[in-house]
């Protein structure tokens, strides 16, 4: 009997945590920001050392992969960053969770329809910096030391919004290093409302989570 409800209490536990969202710090999201032309030495991203991580969930699991960088730069004025650019490669996209060839493209073509990111009309999504403000007062953050606040626009199925989320940035003369803490995002700002409980009501447990998790490593050189 106790081994029964020992049972029951695991299942229930790991039910729980699937009906959970992704974790990760809530990213601040808005109307799109002024974003003026920034002037200073640029440095160009490393498509190939620059990863972004993407995680969804649902009621019954969870999927991730990544978005390429197309391209990408950073704008250095006086030791500090004023600007920069990053365009992803949604064409690109991977799932790293599928392992069987079949069901890894079919949920990548599903990614890539219109009710995800519509690629055949959108093909990129970019991230354009408004400001970089170093904190006043740091932070860790699953393991990370928090240094900056990253404050741009994200523009996705050509619909822009405002956002800002937490990073640790590093640079010398050569060469700025930028990583970021899992954040959050909320898919249907900018309408990838495919399976949203939040604006299909009849769904029951058939529905996918509306926040996805982001996480950014750049690194970038003169």
């Amino acid at each position: 009997m106790k081994t029964k409800i020992f049972l029951l209490a695991v299942v229930s536990v790991l039910m729980a945590s699937c009906m959970q969202g992704p974790k990760g710090e809530k990213a601040k999201t808005g109307d799109a920001l002024s974003v003026g032309s920034a002037q200073g030495t640029e440095f160009a991203a490393n498509t190939e050392a620059t990863t972004i991580e993407w995680l969804g969930t649902k009621p019954s699991g969870t999927h991730f992969g990544t978005f390429p960088l197309q391209k990408g730069s950073l704008i250095v004025n006086n030791n500090s960053i004023v600007g920069g650019e990053m365009v992803m490669d949604l064409n690109a996209l991977t799932v790293k969770d599928i392992e069987d060839p079949k069901m890894n493209q079919m949920l990548v073509g599903h990614l890539k329809s219109a009710d995800f990111f519509a690629v055949d009309s959108f093909p990129t999504a970019t991230f354009v910096i408004s400001s970089v403000k170093p904190l006043e007062q740091q932070s860790v953050i699953e393991g990370i030391n928090v240094t900056h606040t990253v404050e741009g626009n994200l523009t996705l199925r050509g619909i822009t919004r405002g956002v800002s989320f937490p990073a640790n940035i590093t640079m010398d003369a050569n060469s700025i290093k930028a990583q970021t803490p899992n954040f959050i995002i909320n898919r249907t700002n900018w309408r990838a409302n495919y399976g949203s409980k939040s604006i299909f009501a009849n769904l029951k447990d058939n529905f996918i989570h509306d926040e996805v998790s982001l996480k950014i490593n750049i690194e970038a050189t003169k």
